[in-house]
């Protein structure tokens, strides 16, 4: 899969967080089903006049506990979704369509 290392500026985003677990396969039907999830709740929010969205794919570690939170640039008109502040840093981005 190509990728790109960018530096990006600190970044809040809104958006939905689930646990993954230790398999890699398990981890894939979970992330994939997120995404699912994530964009038709996306699409019934009550500030939905994007068209085009840049979405974001978040892996992170709180307790001990690995999350993956699937997200876009915070906008405080979003129900139900949750906030993380990402500081700015090296990241890889992927393009997916």
């Amino acid at each position: 899969m190509d990728f790109e290392l960018i530096k990006n500026e600190r970044n809040i985003l809104s958006g939905m967080s689930i646990e993954l677990t230790t398999s890699q396969n398990e981890n894939y039907g979970l992330i994939r089903k997120q995404w699912i999830s994530f964009n038709s709740h996306l699409k019934s929010q009550p500030y939905n006049s994007q068209n085009n969205w840049v979405k974001y794919g978040i892996t992170y570690k709180v307790d001990g506990k690995y999350l993956y939170m699937t997200a876009v640039p915070y906008n405080e008109h979003y129900v139900d979704f949750e906030t993380i502040d990402i500081q700015g840093g090296l990241f890889a981005r992927f393009q997916h369509i």
